[in-house]
């Protein structure tokens, strides 16, 4: 009985230490133009395409298509300015 106490203060203890590994992330996600803004929790890259949690759905949204705020991104924001050429 006293290694189970002994095992599940040790448990304890781990997680209080590594509280991260329970949460994702937030990311905000969001169109150069700001018509599309989609916030959810962080799962991955894949494919050169952030991975987000949104209400339980799995969505994948291409890194070079939108703005990204948040501590797991990857530093391409805020997109450039589109430049118009001649007219």
């Amino acid at each position: 009985m006293k290694n189970q106490s002994l095992r599940g203060l040790c448990m304890l203890m781990a997680l209080a230490v590594i509280p991260g590994i329970a949460a994702a992330d937030q990311i905000t996600l969001t169109s150069p133009d700001n018509t599309v803004r989609l916030t959810g929790n962080f799962i991955g890259f894949e494919q050169d395409s952030y991975v987000i949690d949104l209400k339980g759905h799995e969505v994948r949204v291409p890194i070079v298509t939108m703005n990204c705020e948040g501590a797991d991104c990857l530093g391409f924001s805020p997109l450039p300015v589109a430049v118009q050429v001649g007219g």
